[in-house]
């Protein structure tokens, strides 16, 4: 008889732990969404204390242990959401990499927050060292992955310029395990022929083929439109410079 209560009240306690534990990340969820719906309207005059309130990655790790995953994907939703509306100009991005260091805090081996981030980041933000920074700490999560040393390449060849320096990340990426053809051939293109429109062409191209997130689509796409526009000028002009 005692022990079948002692059952009854551990089973009892487990289950109350969980409910617990789900209800404090639904509202943690909610707290965040809630938090950055009242920081966009704000006026931008206080910005940079605004962002200040908003959870860092490192409470929000520590704040969801054993439901970081759900956590993730749900932030990870919400960052989608947020770069949506800074493209239809509801808002700037002033919060864009608080969110996306929150995701890969929240689930270090979440390959696209890297590979979306440091585009938006460097495209709509001209954050560039920002950008290859959060891409190398994706490669000390995911050491063995083609795609973050190629992106810094990717970064370097077609935003810098520094094709020399481009090179080395793209050879790099050769050296993964699951590095793929086209890994290989630019990379040696690369090495041979650096710092045409071509090239950035064939690299938005492929990045546009290849995702399946609309909005890196529309980035791709958008991209490759301002190239075709700038090799045209310099087959028009060839004194007026690449990108």
């Amino acid at each position: 008889m005692v022990r079948g209560r002692w059952r009854g009240w551990k089973l009892w306690t487990l289950w109350g732990r969980a409910i617990t534990s789900i209800l404090l990340v639904l509202l943690l969820m909610g707290t965040c969404v809630g938090l950055l719906r009242a920081l966009e309207n704000m006026t931008s005059s206080s910005a940079e204390n605004e962002k200040l309130y908003f959870p860092s990655g490192y409470f929000l790790r520590e704040a969801t242990v054993g439901f970081r995953s759900v956590v993730a994907d749900y932030l990870w939703f919400q960052t989608i959401q947020y770069y949506g509306s800074y493209r239809q100009g509801e808002h700037d991005l002033r919060y864009f990499q608080g969110l996306v260091d929150g995701v890969v805090q929240l689930d270090p081996h979440f390959i696209e927050a890297y590979y979306f981030g440091s585009l938006v980041a460097s495209v709509d933000q001209q954050a560039i060292p920002y950008a290859v920074d959060l891409l190398k700490r994706g490669i000390l999560a995911n050491p063995d992955r083609w795609l973050l040393p190629f992106h810094i390449g990717f970064l370097y060849y077609v935003l810098e310029p520094d094709y020399e320096r481009a090179a080395l990340w793209f050879h790099l990426a050769t050296q993964s395990p699951d590095a793929n053809d086209f890994v290989r051939r630019f990379a040696a293109f690369a090495r041979k022929k650096a710092g045409n429109l071509e090239g950035s062409i064939v690299l938005w191209q492929h990045l546009y083929d290849t995702t399946s997130n609309p909005a890196m689509k529309e980035l791709a796409e958008r991209m490759i439109t301002h190239c075709e526009e700038s090799l045209r000028q310099h087959e028009s002009n060839p004194d007026s410079g690449g990108l």
